[in-house]
């Protein structure tokens, strides 16, 4: 067993930006839902206002409520006959991203079919189906609907993300990288781009371009908590720990239920030789997320450090049932060194 080495994992994040890359505060939603409320009002009989309705309901997570407006300028764009051809296919693009939303992909993606069907030549709907397909693990059929979106919108900003987001998850790392700089390059301010690389560039071990990426992420949106635990990470591989805790401690201030940040910590306070921190954030950790294989893991490997073999093969053995490979081999090495 290697123990000087430290084993997590990462999440991927799939971007489920599927109508517009701004994310705008909840005042503003408000705001739409009382002007489209008003248009409904006024012309119950037209189709967008319904249409938009539901959006703004939407945006604020409420899809449910948003599905039944969508169903009324459906029921009008159909049976009224009411409305343009555009307009309906936005709203079968809006039920999609709904039903995406209640994580009932099969809906979305018969959604995004009638989409298609009505505009076969309209790049949304094939990439809000390439999301849904990535979110079930359809990997190959992601990959078509995502190259299609690109093969009709060259500079489709959200489809370079997600197709890059698709090879993050068959860990084709530099075609990640490739997706997320022609993304850049269309839309160079956007600071979820240069973060989502500065990550590819962390499981590449590349660190100071991490770092770079991850510093214009962070100058452009301070408050996102991942930006920190990803450049946290960087510093760690650079050997910066004090850098990396700074960091850590910045993303459990902004998202204190994390528990993947609570294990990156505790990783680089074990590097300080500061176990009794170390503990105490393995425990969080776990205290967040019970299923946490890398809070198991890490915690056991300080227990073993500090000669407490029992202790660390007890949490071997929790993180090696969760699926940590790691932790199998490690498992193994301490049942062997207590046999002798």
């Amino acid at each position: 067993m290697i123990m000087n080495k430290v084993y997590f994992t990462f999440s991927i994040t799939i971007l489920l930006i599927l109508i517009s890359t701004t994310i705008a505060r909840n005042t503003v939603w408000q705001n739409e839902l009382t002007c489209w409320g008003d248009n409904v009002i006024k012309n119950p009989s037209k189709p967008r206002g319904y249409d938009s309705l539901g959006l703004a309901y939407a945006r604020l997570g409420k899809f449910d409520r948003a599905l039944e407006l969508y169903e009324q300028a459906l029921y009008l764009y159909n049976k009224k006959r009411v409305g343009s051809k555009e307009g309906l296919y936005n709203v079968y693009i809006n039920r999609g991203v709904a039903y995406v939303g209640l994580k009932n992909y099969d809906k979305a993606i018969d959604e995004y079919n009638m989409a298609i069907s009505l505009f076969p030549g309209f790049a949304v709907a094939y990439n809000n189906r390439g999301v849904a397909y990535l979110s079930q693990n359809r990997l190959e059929k992601a990959l078509d609907d995502f190259n299609a979106a690109l093969a009709l919108n060259s500079a489709y900003v959200d489809a370079y993300k997600n197709r890059g987001n698709y090879y993050i998850l068959k860990e084709q790392y530099d075609d990640a990288i490739r997706d997320f700089t022609a993304a850049i390059r269309v839309n160079p301010d956007n600071a979820s781009i240069y973060g989502i690389r500065g990550k590819t560039h962390v499981k590449k071990e590349e660190y100071v371009k991490a770092i770079n990426d991850l510093d214009r992420a962070i100058s452009a949106n301070p408050e996102e908590p991942s930006f920190y635990v990803n450049r946290g990470l960087a510093f760690d591989g650079t050997g910066q720990i004090l850098s990396a805790i700074h960091d850590y401690n910045k993303a459990v201030l902004l998202d204190p239920k994390d528990a993947r940040t609570y294990v990156y910590r505790g990783i680089a306070y074990g590097k300080q030789g500061l176990y009794d921190k170390a503990f105490l954030d393995f425990n969080a950790a776990i205290a967040l997320d019970q299923n946490s294989a890398d809070g198991y893991h890490n915690r056991g490997y300080a227990y073993y450090l500090n000669g407490m073999l029992t202790a660390a093969n007890a949490d071997f053995k929790k993180a090696c049932s969760l699926g940590n490979k790691t932790a199998c081999d490690s498992l193994r090495h301490v049942l062997n060194k207590s046999k002798h």
